[in-house]
């Protein structure tokens, strides 16, 4: 591979998440993808093309740009923008017939101002405390109705904020039931109704919604069954080194050899977005065999020790997400979660697709 460092993202496998979250679905439900953030890092043009071959066509995006971009590359379904768009920018909801989440009074009435005919979905607040309306008063919901002035209300949900988290779930019930009884309140002509995000899906489809916004199972991320993820995150090494005991690796002598030790340079770095948090934490797969990263991190490098793992050459390939260190490993060493480590992979990786180039490297030249 032509590339100092890239992401395989296997389309196929996409495709085959989204398969086996269809067949989950009940009667008259939809999958929404959800394909905000170059979605989740994985390219969000190429993702959404894919997921619309296989008969998807409701996506989510978090910005109007992100909706711009999946119209101008041929996205014909629903496009809902689940965040801000700012006042001078509503008439390209319009022209380019995405939807719009309304969250607040303030803003119901700025979109209520613009005369324009824009399709909102209403968001309800039921505990997380972020965006929506509150859904503890029932008298909104008929009130934001009188004041719509020519909006077309075509959807209304809520976020779960903890339906991952079994020991939660009496928080998880009851935004259910709140959103259930605004529901009630709300005409018959609101088409989509939504509650459930990944977790959400698995655990508490009742058959309510006729809308489930689906991201991180798509992308094999998270903790929800029978999925695979489809990113694998690989670079190369540029240098190879053999240094003494006593010696010092990387910035600020954070690493220094207990023993003589074999050092290899890899080509990414925390402006790739490798994590400078993974310094001496975090680990790399080179020939089938881990190898610690030694050292601190640096913008466009990180080192690893590879002694003892034989044969390894200048431009040797070197796994850092796969199968044997996945995303979600690698959130474990930052107190995170693999949803943030795949959508922090700069955009100065390369993303290569199993449907377009495919990942050979038999001309490969160091």
């Amino acid at each position: 591979m032509n590339y100092r460092n890239w992401c395989e993202i296997d389309l196929g496998q996409i495709k085959q998440n989204y398969r086996l979250m269809k067949r989950r679905a009940l009667k008259n439900q939809q999958i929404m993808a959800v394909v905000k953030a170059n979605a989740y890092g994985h390219g969000s043009q190429e993702v959404s093309r894919a997921l619309q071959e296989e008969g998807c066509d409701f996506f989510a995006v978090a910005t109007l740009e992100e909706g711009v971009e999946l119209r101008n590359v041929g996205i014909k379904g629903e496009i809902l923008v689940l965040g801000y768009t700012p006042y001078c920018q509503l008439e390209n909801l319009v022209r380019l017939n995405l939807s719009q989440t309304a969250y607040s009074m303030e803003y119901f009435e700025i979109l209520s101002q613009v005369r324009l005919p824009i399709k909102i979905h209403l968001a309800f607040d039921t505990g997380m405390n972020r965006l929506g309306f509150n859904a503890g008063n029932g008298e909104s919901s008929g009130y934001l109705l009188s004041l719509a002035k020519g909006l077309i209300i075509e959807g209304a949900f809520t976020h779960l904020s903890c339906a991952d988290d079994e020991k939660s779930d009496w928080f998880t019930k009851n935004q259910i039931e709140k959103f259930k009884g605004i529901i009630k309140m709300l005409p018959n002509s609101v088409r989509y109704v939504h509650f459930a995000n990944s977790s959400g899906y698995f655990r508490f489809n009742d058959g309510f919604s006729n809308l489930v916004r689906l991201g991180g199972c798509i992308y094999g991320l998270g903790n929800v069954g029978g999925i695979k993820p489809v990113l694998k995150w690989k670079s190369i090494i540029i240098m190879l080194k053999l240094i003494k005991k006593g010696d010092y690796v990387g910035y600020g002598l954070s690493f220094k050899a207990d023993k003589d030790i074999t050092v290899a340079t890899v080509s990414c770095g925390y402006a790739d977005g490798y994590s400078r948090g993974l310094s001496g934490v975090g680990k790399v797969v080179v020939k089938d065999k881990t190898a610690p990263i030694i050292g601190r991190i640096c913008m466009d490098m990180l080192m690893v020790d590879v002694s003892g793992i034989d044969g390894i050459r200048l431009g040797e390939e070197v796994t850092l997400i796969g199968d044997k260190y996945t995303a979600k490993d690698m959130a474990k060493g930052l107190a995170t979660i693999d949803y943030e480590i795949t959508c922090n992979i700069s955009q100065r990786v390369k993303r290569v697709y199993a449907d377009k180039d495919e990942s050979s490297r038999k001309n490969f030249k160091f």
